[in-house]
């Protein structure tokens, strides 16, 4: 019986101490996560962004549309042994290709449309 008291407060003890590490590591956690929160005037104390130049983005677009040209014309499986990956991957590529075509080509399109909106509003 006296073993058996023994073993169940040793165990009360560990279930202490292995509680108290737990909520002492959170609670530290916790803290740190509050003292990196930004504030919300610091947020609008921030620099602005600068401007996109569109003659580096359709530089960029061009090139991109060349490389999604390139990587149609030689979408075979042997390109794909050449560079050590399975022809899926290799069309995964491609597809990554055009997917960041189509981005290019949004943003072109937008800022095009921004700096139209930008000359209205100057006349205004």
């Amino acid at each position: 019986m006296m073993i058996h008291f023994k073993l169940k407060k040793s165990l009360c003890l560990y279930v202490a101490i292995a509680l108290f590490g737990l909520f002492s590591v959170s609670w530290a956690t916790a803290s740190k996560v509050l003292e990196n929160k930004i504030s919300p005037t610091a947020v609008n104390h921030q620099k602005p962004l600068p401007e996109i130049d569109i003659a580096d983005i359709e530089l960029k677009f061009n090139g991109v549309k060349k490389s999604v040209v390139n990587a149609e014309a030689s979408e075979n499986q042997q390109t794909a042994h050449q560079l050590g990956i399975t022809l899926p991957q290799l069309q995964e590529r491609t597809v990554k290709l055009r997917e960041l075509n189509s981005v290019y080509q949004r943003l072109l399109t937008a800022l095009k449309k921004k700096k139209i909106l930008e000359k209205e509003e100057a006349l205004l």
